[in-house]
Formats: C-alpha cells, structure tokens, sequence
C-alpha cells in the first residue's frame, strides 16, 4: 500500500501562496485615501475661538519686521551707550576713540529706528476687531457660535487677501475693507454676548410666557448676527475680485512670464540642436 502524498501547508491568510510574501487584505485601502471626511467637525464655538487666534496670529507675523527693526535699534542704542560710558571710564586717554564707537553704535541705532518707522508706515498693522469675544465655554451650545465663527473667518480672509499685495491702491482698498469687516465683528462679539445672556435668563424664567418672550428677543439677535455674518462674506467675496482683477490688470507682476520662458525654451532647443550637428553622426 502506497504512503499517502504529502499535502502541502495551507499558507496564512493574506500570503501569496506562490512567493509566500505577504498581502494587503483586499478591503484594507490606504492608498489615496480622503481622510477629511472622517475627521470630527469642530464646533462652531471652538472654531470661532480658532479663527480669533489665526487672524492674530496673522496680524503678529505681519508685523514682525518692524518689532525686530526696533529692536535691533534698541541693542544698538544700548550697545553705544555702555560704550562710551564704560569705555572712557576705564581707558580716559582714548576717550574720544570710545566716543566715537558710541557714536557710531547710536547712529546704526537710529539708523534701525529709521528702517521700523519706514516699513510702519508702508506696512501698516491689519486692523481686527477690538470688542471682547466671548469665552469658549459660554458661546458652547449657543445659537450665536455660528454667526460669530462666520464672522471670525472672514477675518481671517482679509488677512489672507492682503498678505501678498505690494502696497498701492489694491492694498489700500482691501485695508478699508477690513476696517470696515472688523467693525461687523466687534459688532457681532456684542450680540453674541447678548444672546449668550438671553439664553441664560430663559433657562431661569419658569413662566411659559415669559420664557417665549425671552427666546424670541434671543432669536431676533441671532437674526441680525446672520445678517451681519452674510454682509461680511459678501464683503469677502467682492474684495477676492478685486484681488484678481488687480492680477489681469497689471497691478503687480506675476512672478513669471511665460511668453519670455516659451521664448527662451525654444532657443536652449536650436542651440541644442546646432550642437549636434557640430558633434556629426556617432
């Protein structure tokens, strides 16, 4: 009788039974995958508080030149000061010498001062919003987070809009657009404010009456907060087209003309081709 054929192990699950090396489980995709809807929505009260932070953030940075210009100058100033002092002090026959260093060392000063009154003034600071915003944990499950977070965010456009413009009338009419927007804003931390005191008193009153009353005034705040929310996005919106027409304009220059690269691509392939034939056959 004949010993049976050895049968083969089966491979583990997800092995290819050929090479033995492993594979991905069919349904396990990873490749190009869009994770953004998988992501939790933040709420609108955290996200409102988010956008304040990004818009001064962005307004800090926007002004970081001139605050390192000033004090840069603040350092030199120092720096002649302590050299005149010290150095005549301890070295009186070439105290003129050390003066001069000073000198020189308050000059670069002002030289630095000149250069952040310079770019202040080419560069004004952004203007946000001034009102006090309402905390995190009063606007959480408030009818005025939305509104208000709109709001913030269109902040934060503005912000976004004038940072690569060059300054001239663009930039100007975008600056004016802003004052007016962080106006809307502050108008809108106010309201909310209200609502968020509205909300609370409701929540006291036990009259049914009384109650209704109350919300209505909270619903008719909230009403003027969505308008004011849909004025600054179309704020928004309007000053998007005057960026891109300030670009077909002519404005500013793009950063690169395409004409003139075609242009020199097409003389880098004569020149090219001219040195094959210098080369001659291979």
């Amino acid at each position: 009788m004949s010993a049976p054929e050895a049968v083969p192990p089966t491979p583990p699950f997800g092995t290819d039974p050929v090479t033995g090396a492993g594979q991905r489980r069919p349904w396990v995709r990873l490749e190009g995958a869009d994770w953004r809807g998988s992501r939790p929505k933040l709420p609108d009260a955290v996200g409102a508080d988010l956008e304040r932070r990004a818009a001064w953030r962005a307004a800090r940075a926007a002004g970081r030149y001139a605050r390192r210009a000033q004090r840069t100058a603040g350092w030199w100033v120092g720096l002649g000061a302590l050299t005149a002092l010290f150095g005549a002090a301890f070295d009186p026959s070439d105290s003129l010498a050390w003066l001069g260093a000073g000198a020189g060392s308050l000059l670069g000063g002002g030289v630095w001062a000149a250069e952040a009154a310079r770019y202040r003034r080419h560069h004004p600071a952004p203007p946000l919003p001034t009102a006090p915003a309402p905390s995190v944990r009063a606007l959480t499950g408030s009818a005025a987070a939305g509104p208000l977070r709109r709001g913030e965010a269109a902040i934060t456009a503005f912000l976004a809009l004038a940072r690569p413009l060059p300054p001239g009338q663009t930039a100007d009419a975008i600056r004016a657009a802003t004052v007016s927007a962080a106006q809307i804003v502050d108008g809108l931390r106010l309201r909310a404010e209200r609502v968020i005191a509205c909300e609370a008193a409701a929540k006291a009153v036990t009259d049914p009456a009384g109650r209704a009353q109350v919300a209505g005034t909270a619903r008719a705040l909230v009403d003027e907060m969505d308008a004011g929310a849909r004025a600054v996005e179309d704020l928004v919106a309007a000053a998007a087209e005057v960026v891109g027409a300030g670009l077909v304009t002519g404005d500013y220059r793009p950063p690169v003309e395409l004409d003139g690269l075609a242009a020199q691509a097409e003389r880098l392939r004569g020149y090219a081709a001219g040195l094959r034939e210098l080369a001659g056959p291979r």
